[in-house]
């Protein structure tokens, strides 16, 4: 983990990354020390990856504010993906939560390019990909998911959906 390096150990550790064809990290849930290494790491190389963040907002006021540690952290006006986590209901517009409003908006400011969900809860992934308002699902797929999980892969494909595995 990068949390447990030197800053400099973190830059080359992230650069050789870079160099071997790594384009995509997930940063996780929000750890400054991680984020602080990663913004420092990547620096000059920042537009050469994608950085995925996860969040546990329970308020649109939370979401704004771990957004904005988080980019200050990373040192970069943007996220590629933001990531809701594991929620216990789908964040959806107009739900009264706010959650999904406060994504459209740093959507639409520009402070992230897309809105991703992370679940291992069957039915909000299906709902995710029904109602089409997320770019990515983080689902935990493997050699021994069911069919019907595995279908799910099928239906990101048909909707435009950007699919990550996460281990079970």
């Amino acid at each position: 983990p990068l949390k447990n390096r030197s800053y400099e150990e973190a830059a080359r550790i992230l650069q050789r990354a870079v160099d071997s064809g790594v384009t995509f990290f997930d940063i996780g849930l929000p750890c400054a020390e991680v984020q602080r290494r990663v913004g420092r790491g990547l620096g000059q190389i920042r537009e050469k990856v994608v950085l995925a963040g996860s969040f546990i907002p329970s308020t649109a006021q939370e979401l704004e504010r771990d957004l904005s540690a988080m980019l200050g952290d990373l040192k970069t006006e943007y996220l590629d993906i933001l990531q809701i986590h594991d929620p216990d209901f789908l964040p959806r517009p107009g739900d009264g939560s706010g959650l999904f409003d406060a994504l459209t908006k740093a959507r639409g400011e520009g402070r992230i390019h897309h809105i991703g969900i992370t679940t291992g809860n069957w039915e909000i992934a299906v709902k995710a990909l029904e109602y089409g308002w997320y770019d990515t699902l983080q689902y935990p797929w493997s050699r021994g998911s069911a069919e019907e999980e595995v279908s799910l892969l099928d239906f990101c494909l048909e909707a435009q959906v950007g699919s990550i595995s996460v281990p079970p």
